[in-house]
């Protein structure tokens, strides 16, 4: 019985990604992105911190998300795509900006476990800019 609920919760994510258009796909999955790099570089192996702010932003994004298309919560004050524009390019922006600060600083002087946080930081964190710029073009 808990296998069915199991099974019936995955399929149900599954299928509202693939409801997403690409740009809210990019946006949502590059915050999920951030968290899981959060996860395990930050409080797992305390590697590569990525601060309070990304992962604030990436957990309001994917909780937007999930209220949005998995429990059709929509009677919100502010559209549901303008909340997942701004959080999903704020993110991107911070991804750029800790990108060209760890340039400067040289982090790939560092051990590589801090190089591949930092790495999967700055791509999920720019994929999910780049999936609010694909929104808010369309």
């Amino acid at each position: 019985m808990a296998n069915e609920a199991h099974a019936g919760g995955m399929q149900g994510i599954g299928r509202a990604v693939q409801a997403l258009g690409i740009g809210e796909k990019l946006a949502v999955l590059g915050a999920a992105g951030v968290l899981a790099t959060w996860l395990v570089f930050d409080l797992l192996m305390a590697e590569y911190g990525i601060g309070h702010l990304p992962f604030v932003l990436s957990a309001l994004t994917v909780f937007a998300a999930y209220r949005f298309h998995i429990q059709h919560q929509d009677g919100w004050p502010v559209r549901y795509d303008t909340i997942v524009i701004v959080l999903a390019g704020v993110i991107g922006l911070v991804g750029l900006q800790e990108l060209a600060t760890d340039l400067r600083y040289e982090i790939f002087d560092r051990d590589n476990a801090t190089i591949i946080g930092a790495l999967a930081f700055w791509a999920a964190a720019i994929v999910a800019g780049v999936g609010a710029v694909r929104m808010a073009s369309r």
